[in-house]
């Protein structure tokens, strides 16, 4: 089982890479 803590640093982290996503995807680097 997950701890809180860990839960917190997957969110985080998950957060992070939908944002470098969206940054990437507004400047036209993501094809597809």
């Amino acid at each position: 089982n997950l701890t809180q803590r860990q839960i917190t640093l997957i969110e985080e982290f998950a957060r992070e890479e939908q944002a470098e996503y969206e940054r990437d995807a507004a400047a036209g680097g993501v094809s597809g």
